[in-house]
This record gives C-alpha cells, sequence and structure tokens, in this order.
C-alpha cells in the first residue's frame, strides 16, 4: 500500500505543529507550502475557531463554500461540521483553536472528511 507521504514530494507536504496553553487552549498549527493544497477535515463535538495567519484560502463547511478569505482571518467552525480549507497562494499558514476546557477528548475527531472527486474537482479554478 502507497502511503500519501509517497505521493506528494516531502518539501510540499503540510508542517504540523500543536500547542497547548496555560489557559485551556490548544492550538494545532499548518503550515502549507504549496498552493491548491486541499486540506481534508473533520467535524468536532464543539466548535472551534480557524485563525488564517498567513496567505489565502478557501472554506467549505458540510460541503457548502463558505467563501475566499485573506490573512488575517478568523473562520468559525460550528460544532460537528465537517469542514474542507484549499489554500490559495503558497506558504499559508492556519491555526485551528480549541477550547480544550471541556477536556482533551472534545477535540478528538468525531467524524472523518475523507476526499472525494468532488473534493479534487477543487483544486480546479
Amino acid at each position: 500500500m502507497t502511503d500519501i507521504a509517497d505521493l506528494v514530494a516531502r518539501s510540499a507536504q503540510p508542517v504540523a505543529v500543536d500547542m497547548r496553553t496555560v489557559d485551556g487552549v490548544f492550538i494545532k498549527q499548518y503550515a502549507f507550502p504549496k498552493a491548491g493544497s486541499i486540506v481534508p477535515q473533520h467535524a468536532h463535538v464543539w466548535s472551534h475557531a480557524t485563525v488564517l495567519a498567513r496567505g489565502e484560502i478557501m472554506v467549505w463547511r458540510a460541503g457548502r463554500y463558505v467563501g475566499r478569505f485573506t490573512a488575517p482571518a478568523l473562520i468559525e467552525i460550528p460544532a460537528r461540521v465537517a469542514h474542507t480549507f484549499r489554500t490559495v497562494v503558497p506558504d499559508t499558514t492556519i491555526l485551528c483553536v480549541h477550547n480544550i476546557m471541556h477536556g482533551d477528548d472534545k477535540i478528538a475527531v468525531l467524524e472523518e472528511h475523507e476526499l472525494t472527486a468532488d473534493d479534487l474537482a477543487l483544486t480546479r479554478d
């Protein structure tokens, strides 16, 4: 079986960093070196925010196009809603910000949102 990392050059893979603050906030940072990266996302039990710190992205929630955002921007992700991002420019950075006062298990993946043929169509302008 081929691992997805074998299909895309390692230098083009997003770099993910997990951070925890002293006040109950969990932050997952993703740095995307390439434009056109599609990020199949997932849903969580609780709502969270995605901070677009650098670059530009297109956003879908529950399969519906939300819009195009340019940094700096804050995007609200409702609880139990699958969400997908597509980077528009290279060197894009997003931060998924979660309140973990409810417990670490509340940021766990509730529902997978795998890539489909329709998602792949998103790579075309």
